[in-house]
């Protein structure tokens, strides 16, 4: 019975401990979710932009060939 005071504070003290702990581990991998959706969307950018530069250069040399193709008077 002479320890039986101490158990209580010691079990709150680790819960404590041990809740703080998850709640840091769970901001730590938000972040990380929250960096990967980040790096995720930019690549997403950077496709999106090299894609309209092909179709655009695309555009171009079909231009000028069709341009070059024509009959001239």
């Amino acid at each position: 019975m002479k320890n039986r005071s101490n158990v209580i504070p010691k079990f709150l003290g680790s819960m404590s401990t041990f809740l703080t702990s998850r709640l840091h581990q769970e901001d730590r991998s938000f972040i990380d979710r929250m960096q990967t959706l980040k790096t995720s969307e930019e690549q997403v950018i950077a496709r999106t932009i090299s894609s309209i530069s092909d179709a655009g250069i695309f555009l171009v040399v079909r231009l000028a060939t069709k341009a070059d193709l024509r009959p001239r008077c």
